[in-house]
């Protein structure tokens, strides 16, 4: 679907989306002719979403996704220690794939402002430090799952919020599904491990301001 915005503006311009979720969707709009702005993104959950351009706003309600989310084969190499690489995410979706002992660990929520059309990047984010960042979570096993994020100095952090989505969303990957909220409080490498009692799992995403 194209977003477009249509004023006078300076680049860069951008958009944000508000999922039915929380998830926000930072999208950067390119000139297309005097005035005009656009993107293109695709709706992978149904439900209310907002939209912010400037100082417009509006509300599309999407009845159902749009497209099929890529395959997990596309998201590679998977992440490692120290960001060498970060964990693979695909800049349209907003997914990020990390490593799991069952299956794969899923995020949504790692935007990151490139022209890369869809391909898949590494999982970097920029603007967030000390701001509350929502991330959604997947994760295959059984249980209760605990998620924390390990900050580049070593410290530990707990989500300020973790809630269980029972029977989960229109997002279309494998597993349970949560939906969090994080602080990041410098740049760097963060490393993200969730545990079940029967399955676990680690992403790693490099912050850069």
């Amino acid at each position: 679907m194209a977003i477009e915005l249509r004023a006078k503006a300076k680049p860069p311009v951008y958009a944000q989306l508000i999922a039915p979720n929380g998830v926000r969707v930072k999208l950067l709009l390119h000139r297309v002719a005097a005035n005009r702005w656009r993107a293109r993104y695709s709706f992978l959950e149904g439900g209310r979403w907002t939209v912010h351009a400037g100082v417009a706003a509006t509300v599309v309600l999407v009845r159902s996704p749009l497209t099929a989310p890529p395959p997990a084969s596309q998201f590679v190499p998977l992440g490692a220690a120290g960001c060498k690489p970060p964990s693979p995410s695909n800049s349209i979706t907003g997914e990020a794939r990390g490593r799991a002992t069952i299956g794969d660990l899923w995020a949504v929520g790692f935007w990151r402002n490139l022209t890369s059309r869809g391909r898949t990047i590494p999982a970097i984010v920029e603007r967030v430090v000390g701001k509350p960042f929502k991330i959604v979570w997947r994760l295959r096993g059984s249980g209760d799952a605990s998620f924390t994020a390990t900050a580049p100095d070593g410290a530990a952090h707990e989500p300020l919020e973790l809630r269980f989505h029972p029977g989960g969303s229109n997002w279309n990957r494998p597993g349970d599904e949560w939906g969090s909220a994080f602080v990041f409080t410098m740049r760097g490498c963060w490393h993200f491990h969730a545990e079940r009692s029967d399955n676990s799992g680690d992403v790693w995403l490099l912050v850069r301001s």
